[in-house]
Protein backbone atom coordinates (compact mmCIF):
# COMPACT_ATOMS: atom_id res chain seq x y z
CA UNK A 1 0.00 0.00 0.00
CA UNK A 2 1.15 3.46 -1.38
CA UNK A 3 1.56 6.02 1.11
CA UNK A 4 -0.44 9.57 0.89
CA UNK A 5 2.01 12.56 0.25
CA UNK A 6 1.72 16.01 0.97
CA UNK A 7 -0.20 17.25 -1.91
CA UNK A 8 -2.55 14.03 -2.15
CA UNK A 9 -3.70 15.26 1.74
CA UNK A 10 -4.32 18.94 0.22
CA UNK A 11 -6.34 17.48 -2.53
CA UNK A 12 -8.17 15.03 -0.12
CA UNK A 13 -8.73 17.94 2.45
CA UNK A 14 -9.71 20.33 -0.49
CA UNK A 15 -11.90 18.09 -2.62
CA UNK A 16 -13.95 16.11 0.54
CA UNK A 17 -14.22 19.15 3.45
CA UNK A 18 -17.67 17.57 4.59
CA UNK A 19 -18.77 14.10 5.50
CA UNK A 20 -22.43 13.65 3.72
CA UNK A 21 -24.94 13.62 6.49
CA UNK A 22 -26.17 10.18 5.55
CA UNK A 23 -22.31 8.69 5.68
CA UNK A 24 -21.92 10.65 9.02
CA UNK A 25 -25.13 9.04 10.82
CA UNK A 26 -23.87 5.59 9.66
CA UNK A 27 -21.08 5.64 11.78
CA UNK A 28 -22.34 7.47 14.35
CA UNK A 29 -24.96 4.95 15.31
CA UNK A 30 -22.12 2.67 15.92
CA UNK A 31 -20.32 4.87 18.08
CA UNK A 32 -23.18 5.76 20.21
CA UNK A 33 -23.79 2.48 21.06
CA UNK A 34 -20.20 1.68 21.58
CA UNK A 35 -19.82 -0.03 25.02
CA UNK A 36 -16.07 1.10 25.59
CA UNK A 37 -12.88 2.40 23.42
CA UNK A 38 -13.17 3.06 20.04
CA UNK A 39 -10.46 3.02 17.04
CA UNK A 40 -10.57 4.37 13.40
CA UNK A 41 -7.87 2.90 11.52
CA UNK A 42 -6.73 4.77 8.52
CA UNK A 43 -7.84 7.71 9.47
CA UNK A 44 -6.62 9.80 7.18
CA UNK A 45 -6.44 14.25 7.69
CA UNK A 46 -10.04 13.29 10.41
CA UNK A 47 -12.63 13.47 7.99
CA UNK A 48 -15.05 11.38 10.00
CA UNK A 49 -13.46 11.21 13.33
CA UNK A 50 -13.21 14.72 14.04
CA UNK A 51 -17.24 15.57 13.40
CA UNK A 52 -17.76 12.56 15.56
CA UNK A 53 -15.83 14.11 18.03
CA UNK A 54 -17.46 17.57 17.78
CA UNK A 55 -20.10 15.69 19.43
CA UNK A 56 -18.33 14.49 22.25
CA UNK A 57 -16.93 11.18 21.81
CA UNK A 58 -13.35 10.00 21.92
CA UNK A 59 -11.52 8.55 18.95
CA UNK A 60 -8.25 6.96 18.39
CA UNK A 61 -6.32 6.56 15.51
CA UNK A 62 -4.38 5.17 12.93
CA UNK A 63 -3.04 5.61 9.76
CA UNK A 64 -0.11 5.11 7.67
CA UNK A 65 0.32 8.44 6.16
CA UNK A 66 2.35 10.94 8.40
CA UNK A 67 1.39 13.19 6.04
CA UNK A 68 -2.08 13.05 6.50
CA UNK A 69 -1.61 12.37 9.95
CA UNK A 70 0.35 15.87 10.61
CA UNK A 71 -2.87 17.64 8.91
CA UNK A 72 -4.66 15.61 11.69
CA UNK A 73 -2.26 16.08 14.77
CA UNK A 74 -2.60 20.05 13.88
CA UNK A 75 -6.81 19.61 13.61
CA UNK A 76 -6.81 18.20 17.19
CA UNK A 77 -4.31 20.22 18.76
CA UNK A 78 -6.04 23.39 17.59
CA UNK A 79 -9.42 21.80 19.11
CA UNK A 80 -7.74 20.88 22.47
CA UNK A 81 -8.83 16.95 21.60
CA UNK A 82 -7.45 14.20 24.07
CA UNK A 83 -7.14 11.51 21.60
CA UNK A 84 -4.45 8.61 20.96
CA UNK A 85 -2.75 9.04 17.05
CA UNK A 86 -0.49 6.28 15.73
CA UNK A 87 1.09 5.91 12.78
CA UNK A 88 1.57 2.38 11.51
CA UNK A 89 0.37 -0.32 8.81
CA UNK A 90 -2.76 -2.35 10.40
CA UNK A 91 -0.67 -5.23 9.66
CA UNK A 92 2.12 -3.80 12.16
CA UNK A 93 0.03 -1.69 14.56
CA UNK A 94 0.70 -2.76 18.16
CA UNK A 95 -1.30 -0.46 20.22
CA UNK A 96 -1.67 -0.63 23.98
CA UNK A 97 -5.58 -0.74 24.18
CA UNK A 98 -8.41 -2.86 23.06
CA UNK A 99 -11.39 -1.41 21.67
CA UNK A 100 -14.91 -2.01 21.74
CA UNK A 101 -15.34 -0.68 18.37
CA UNK A 102 -13.12 -0.71 15.12
CA UNK A 103 -14.66 1.41 12.09
CA UNK A 104 -13.15 1.95 8.66
CA UNK A 105 -14.36 4.14 6.50
CA UNK A 106 -14.95 4.72 3.17
CA UNK A 107 -13.59 1.84 1.11
CA UNK A 108 -10.04 2.58 2.42
CA UNK A 109 -9.65 -0.97 3.34
CA UNK A 110 -9.73 -2.05 -0.46
CA UNK A 111 -6.40 -0.39 -0.80
CA UNK A 112 -4.86 -3.32 0.79
CA UNK A 113 -3.95 -5.38 -2.09
CA UNK A 114 -1.69 -7.95 -0.79
CA UNK A 115 -3.59 -11.02 0.62
CA UNK A 116 -1.09 -12.39 2.78
CA UNK A 117 -1.21 -8.44 4.32
CA UNK A 118 -4.99 -8.06 3.81
CA UNK A 119 -4.87 -11.33 6.07
CA UNK A 120 -2.52 -9.91 8.57
CA UNK A 121 -4.65 -7.50 8.93
CA UNK A 122 -8.00 -8.81 10.00
CA UNK A 123 -5.76 -11.08 12.67
CA UNK A 124 -4.35 -7.71 13.58
CA UNK A 125 -8.18 -6.32 13.99
CA UNK A 126 -9.54 -8.88 15.70
CA UNK A 127 -6.49 -8.52 18.96
CA UNK A 128 -7.32 -5.29 19.28
CA UNK A 129 -10.71 -5.92 19.85
CA UNK A 130 -12.69 -6.48 23.29
CA UNK A 131 -14.72 -10.03 23.38
CA UNK A 132 -17.85 -9.08 21.79
CA UNK A 133 -16.24 -5.59 20.03
CA UNK A 134 -17.31 -5.01 16.71
CA UNK A 135 -15.60 -4.66 13.45
CA UNK A 136 -17.31 -2.04 10.16
CA UNK A 137 -15.68 -1.33 7.55
CA UNK A 138 -16.20 -0.45 3.54
CA UNK A 139 -14.55 -2.11 0.50
CA UNK A 140 -14.75 -2.05 -3.06
CA UNK A 141 -17.16 -5.08 -4.58
CA UNK A 142 -16.03 -7.37 -7.51
CA UNK A 143 -18.49 -6.67 -9.72
CA UNK A 144 -17.57 -2.99 -10.48
CA UNK A 145 -13.61 -3.76 -10.51
CA UNK A 146 -13.27 -2.81 -14.40
CA UNK A 147 -16.07 -0.16 -14.46
CA UNK A 148 -14.51 2.70 -13.17
CA UNK A 149 -13.90 5.81 -15.74
CA UNK A 150 -10.79 6.31 -15.11
CA UNK A 151 -8.75 4.93 -18.33
CA UNK A 152 -8.05 9.20 -17.94
CA UNK A 153 -9.77 11.75 -15.93
CA UNK A 154 -8.77 15.19 -13.95
CA UNK A 155 -9.38 17.74 -11.81
CA UNK A 156 -8.31 20.66 -9.81
CA UNK A 157 -9.25 22.65 -6.86
CA UNK A 158 -8.07 25.81 -5.14
CA UNK A 159 -6.87 26.47 -1.85
CA UNK A 160 -8.34 29.40 0.23
CA UNK A 161 -4.31 30.79 -0.55
CA UNK A 162 -4.81 30.78 -4.24
CA UNK A 163 -2.90 27.74 -4.34
CA UNK A 164 -4.03 25.24 -7.46
CA UNK A 165 -3.58 21.04 -6.83
CA UNK A 166 -4.40 19.66 -10.38
CA UNK A 167 -4.80 15.71 -10.07
CA UNK A 168 -4.35 13.72 -13.23
CA UNK A 169 -5.38 9.68 -13.29
CA UNK A 170 -4.89 7.05 -15.65
CA UNK A 171 -5.54 3.63 -15.27
CA UNK A 172 -3.82 0.86 -16.04
CA UNK A 173 -6.60 -1.73 -17.08
CA UNK A 174 -4.46 -4.62 -18.79
CA UNK A 175 -5.72 -7.33 -16.83
CA UNK A 176 -9.80 -7.39 -17.10
CA UNK A 177 -9.76 -10.85 -14.93
CA UNK A 178 -7.81 -9.07 -12.19
CA UNK A 179 -9.51 -8.31 -9.00
CA UNK A 180 -7.02 -4.61 -8.44
CA UNK A 181 -7.24 -2.17 -10.62
CA UNK A 182 -4.25 -0.02 -10.65
CA UNK A 183 -4.20 3.89 -11.61
CA UNK A 184 -1.12 6.50 -11.76
CA UNK A 185 -2.04 9.15 -10.31
CA UNK A 186 -0.03 12.72 -10.69
CA UNK A 187 -0.45 15.38 -8.11
CA UNK A 188 0.46 18.82 -9.37
CA UNK A 189 1.09 22.37 -6.89
CA UNK A 190 0.69 25.44 -8.95
CA UNK A 191 1.04 28.91 -7.17
CA UNK A 192 1.24 32.53 -9.28
CA UNK A 193 0.44 30.89 -12.48
CA UNK A 194 4.35 28.31 -12.17
CA UNK A 195 4.34 24.22 -11.18
CA UNK A 196 5.90 24.29 -7.61
CA UNK A 197 5.98 20.55 -7.14
CA UNK A 198 5.03 17.33 -7.96
CA UNK A 199 4.09 13.89 -6.70
CA UNK A 200 2.60 10.34 -8.27
CA UNK A 201 1.57 7.38 -6.50
CA UNK A 202 0.47 4.38 -7.92
CA UNK A 203 -3.28 4.33 -6.69
CA UNK A 204 -4.15 0.10 -6.26
CA UNK A 205 -7.50 -0.96 -5.17
CA UNK A 206 -8.93 -4.06 -4.20
CA UNK A 207 -12.11 -5.78 -5.26
CA UNK A 208 -13.77 -8.28 -2.97
CA UNK A 209 -15.75 -10.92 -3.36
CA UNK A 210 -14.92 -12.32 -6.93
CA UNK A 211 -16.20 -15.26 -7.50
CA UNK A 212 -18.13 -16.06 -4.41
CA UNK A 213 -18.60 -14.50 -0.52
CA UNK A 214 -14.98 -15.10 -0.23
CA UNK A 215 -14.84 -12.44 2.76
CA UNK A 216 -16.84 -13.88 5.23
CA UNK A 217 -15.06 -17.10 5.32
CA UNK A 218 -12.01 -14.82 5.17
CA UNK A 219 -13.03 -12.96 8.42
CA UNK A 220 -14.38 -16.01 10.14
CA UNK A 221 -10.85 -17.41 9.69
CA UNK A 222 -9.60 -14.68 11.46
CA UNK A 223 -12.14 -14.44 14.30
CA UNK A 224 -15.06 -12.69 13.72
CA UNK A 225 -18.75 -14.08 13.61
CA UNK A 226 -22.40 -12.75 13.06
CA UNK A 227 -20.95 -11.34 9.56
CA UNK A 228 -23.55 -8.64 7.92
CA UNK A 229 -23.41 -7.32 4.39
CA UNK A 230 -24.87 -3.81 3.70
CA UNK A 231 -24.85 -1.43 0.32
CA UNK A 232 -26.88 1.49 1.15
CA UNK A 233 -26.60 3.21 4.52
CA UNK A 234 -29.73 2.73 5.43
CA UNK A 235 -28.82 -0.81 6.43
CA UNK A 236 -29.92 -2.88 3.71
CA UNK A 237 -28.53 -5.12 0.92
CA UNK A 238 -29.14 -5.32 -2.55
CA UNK A 239 -27.30 -7.66 -5.02
CA UNK A 240 -28.37 -5.24 -8.13
CA UNK A 241 -27.20 -1.86 -7.09
CA UNK A 242 -23.95 -1.38 -8.75
CA UNK A 243 -21.61 1.85 -7.97
CA UNK A 244 -22.08 1.45 -3.76
CA UNK A 245 -18.84 0.05 -1.76
CA UNK A 246 -20.18 -3.20 0.01
CA UNK A 247 -20.01 -2.53 4.20
CA UNK A 248 -19.45 -5.40 6.70
CA UNK A 249 -20.55 -5.32 10.19
CA UNK A 250 -19.15 -8.47 12.59
CA UNK A 251 -18.09 -9.16 15.86
CA UNK A 252 -15.08 -10.68 17.43
CA UNK A 253 -15.97 -14.03 18.83
CA UNK A 254 -16.66 -14.16 22.62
Amino acid sequence: MKHYGKICTMMYDLDKPVVPDMDLAFFLNYVEKAKGPILQPMIGTGRFALPLMEKGFKIDGVDVSADMLAKYRRVCEERDYDVNIYESSLAEMKLPERYALVFITSGSFSLIIDDDEISRSLANINQHLLPGGTFVFEVSEYHDAHQLDHHWNGKWVKSPDGEIVLQSVVQNDQDQNSDIVHSLVRYELIKDGKLVDTEFLEFSLKFHNKGGDTLKALLEKHGFEDVVYYNAYDKTYDPDRRGFNLIIECQKKK
